[in-house]
């Protein structure tokens, strides 16, 4: 439940262990929103091998970005979007199976004694 509540930066820090210090930078995508896309950059080129994929990153971010504010439009919330995971039927079975999996992948490891 904590990963929905976690900055993203925090959570790439987990993922990622070459990530910026998550205290002091912040994501690709959240700089890209704020509209600073020469921070955005060089925090991409810390996590890429070349300039050249970092800025082929910064293209993708940038139209996936533009895609979810033509879909979803710019004032919707988290809240509105959390509503959605369980509102909309595809998105719902879609959400409960991953629910379902992410249960089972933590039941198989625990022990009973």
């Amino acid at each position: 439940m904590g990963i929905y509540i976690c900055p993203e930066s925090v959570a790439l820090t987990l993922v990622h262990p070459y990530y910026p210090n998550p205290a002091t930078n912040r994501s690709p995508r959240w700089y890209m929103k704020k509209h600073k896309y020469i921070k955005a950059y060089e925090s991409l080129c810390r996590l890429r091998n070349s300039r050249l994929q970092a800025a082929r990153d910064l293209f993708y971010v940038r139209h996936q970005l533009l895609n979810e504010e033509k879909r979803l439009g710019k004032d919707m919330k988290y809240f509105n979007r959390l509503k959605t995971l369980f509102t909309k039927g595809r998105v719902r079975r879609a959400t409960l199976a991953a629910f379902v999996v992410m249960i089972a992948q933590q039941m198989c490891g625990s022990r009973l004694f």
